[in-house]
Parts: C-alpha cells; structure tokens; sequence
C-alpha cells in the first residue's frame, strides 16, 4: 500500500459490467488518494495506481463469508450482497491492512474529488456519511466488529433472511453507530438522484432539496472534479459536490471520452462530451433538463414494476 493513500474503497460486482462503467472508472482514477478494490467475475485489465481487480466469483465469495459465522447465512443471490457491506471490513481484512480508513460504494455514480469533501477533522470520526452507495469506517478491528453489538438491527437476522434488511444503510449500521454513541459525521455534498423521475431530482432523507432541484440543473465533470450546475434567478450556479449517484439509470455515452478522462457531462439522457456544448451554456442546460411527460411517466412505470417486484419477492416468494 502507498503510504499516502488512506482509504480503501471496496466493491463487490458480479456478472456483466453496465455500459457507464468506463465513465465511473474515470472519476476514480482521479482520486489518488484513495484505492478501489473491485472484486469481479469479469477479466479485466486496468493499468492504473489506484484501480485494483481481484478476479473470483460469487460462490468463493459467499463460502469465504459462511466461514466466518457460525450460523448460516442468507446469500443465494449477488443483489443481497448490500446486507453484508458493513461487513466487508472482516470479509477483505488483507485487502484493508495499512489503510486508516475503508469503505464501499457503487459504480452507479460519478466521482468528484472525495477528499476535498472531506472534514478538515475527518479523523476524529468513526464512520463518514450513512448510504449503501457511499460510507466509510475507520480501520480498526473494534469498529470493523461493530455491526455485531446486540445494539440496534440484529445483524444474525439481516444476514441469515433472504430478504433485504438494508444493514447497509440508515436504520442498520448508522443507527448502531448513533445507538452508541460513536463520533459520526453526515452531510449533504453529493446529489443522490430519485430514480422514479426521468428529469434528474436529487433527494436526500430528511432534507429540503428544493433549492438544490431548479427546473434547468445540469451535472459536470472534469479532470476529477464534479458539479451541479444550475440556471437560478442570479444567473448560473455551480455546485461543487463529491458525486453524483445515478441510481439504476443504465445512462451510456462514448466510452472514447471516459477512455482519454475528457470533460463530460452527466444527463439523464446519458454523457455528453464537452466538445459537443458549450460549457455554462444556457442552451445546453435547457436543452437536457427539459421535462417530458411521456418519459416521466415511463420512468415513474419502472420504478413501480421495481417497488411490485420487491414486494412479491419480500412477502411471497420470501427471498
């Protein structure tokens, strides 16, 4: 491990890779900070410092994690894997060895410069931030063991029932980690995108985001950084974030432009190179942001069909 990389950032990914993947893997190389570990069925090769494949599939995995519990555990599918997230910090203990803190995030998201968004502090915090698409946890073996206090969520029955507890996030690990009083730190930098609209709206729980959802909002990268850029009544704004989670939106763009790291930008249409707008373009803005009845619809179709599918999954079929 480079001395001065402090995070490990793990991924666990099975089957085809989604055709934004060139586009997350852009954003990350820019951190230089930070190492991502993707644990993948897929053979890949990435000449890169921070970009680290570790080739296996999912049966390997699901036996290397039933060997560190006694009880057996629930993983027949790699979707349930979101449970067992805050237990990665056993699972790869060797991956993580050196680094100060780990993490895990998803590769539906586009990164900014994550350490920028850091506190000036952030060393005095446990835990930082409390979504399945982004957390991550000071590298010791008492808080990588912490998902086992019989405080809040019962970790035996998120990880041996086949149904999503969602441990992962707000009312599993973050609310053991509140229960018991650890220095925890929270806030909004990044624009986690409702997915049952097709116009781009971020949400954030607990929060007002009206502000941040103007009618004209357009999202930009370039060489590492990333922000929201808005038509407000003061003229345009741009909004510094540390990413941008497109949730289950397969969004594609020319994987040319992620290849040689140019400037894009990030639309509910897909990415767009910069050479094809005009950067702070009004024009640009309006053009992408535009409502449409016909696609919100269709959107808000889809995430019905999900909610529906989950449910019969839960309650009937019990998995």
């Amino acid at each position: 491990m480079n001395r001065e990389k402090k995070i490990a950032l793990i991924i666990v990914y099975f089957g085809k890779l989604p055709p934004y993947f060139e586009f997350f893997l852009a954003s990350a190389k820019k951190n230089y900070k930070v190492d991502f570990f993707l644990i993948t069925d897929q053979s890949l090769s990435i000449p890169n410092n921070n970009i680290h494949i570790i080739e296996t599939d999912f049966q390997k995995i699901r036996l290397k994690i039933q060997k560190l519990f006694e009880f057996q555990i629930s993983l027949d599918t790699p979707y349930k894997l979101v449970d067992f997230k805050p237990v990665y910090g056993l699972i790869f203990k060797n991956l993580i060895q050196g680094y100060e803190y780990w993490g895990y995030c998803d590769i539906d998201q586009i990164f900014g410069d994550i350490f920028s968004f850091l506190p000036s502090n952030y060393q005095r915090f446990d835990k930082l931030f409390r979504l399945g698409h982004f957390t991550i946890f000071r590298n010791t073996d008492e808080i990588n063991a912490l998902f086992m206090s019989p405080i809040g969520m019962d970790y035996r029955k998120a990880l041996s029932e086949p149904t999503i507890a969602v441990f992962d996030e707000i009312e599993g690990i973050e609310r053991k980690f509140q229960l018991l009083g650890r220095p925890v730190f929270n806030k909004n930098v990044f624009a986690d995108i409702l997915w049952s609209r097709w116009r781009f709206q971020r949400t954030y729980r607990g929060e007002n985001l009206s502000y941040m959802n103007h009618n004209k909002s357009i999202y930009f990268w370039n060489n590492g950084n990333l922000q929201q850029i808005m038509i407000s009544d003061h003229g345009i704004l741009n909004i510094p974030l540390m990413y941008i989670h497109f949730q289950k939106r397969y969004l594609r763009g020319d994987k040319r432009i992620a290849s040689d790291e140019l400037p894009f930008f990030i639309t509910n249409e897909g990415f767009i190179g910069l050479e094809k707008a005009e950067y702070n373009s009004t024009k640009f803005i309006q053009q992408f942001d535009r409502y449409s009845v016909t696609k919100d619809i269709q959107q808000q179709l889809k995430f019905k069909v999900y909610l529906y599918n989950r449910y019969i999954h839960k309650h009937i079929l019990k998995y």
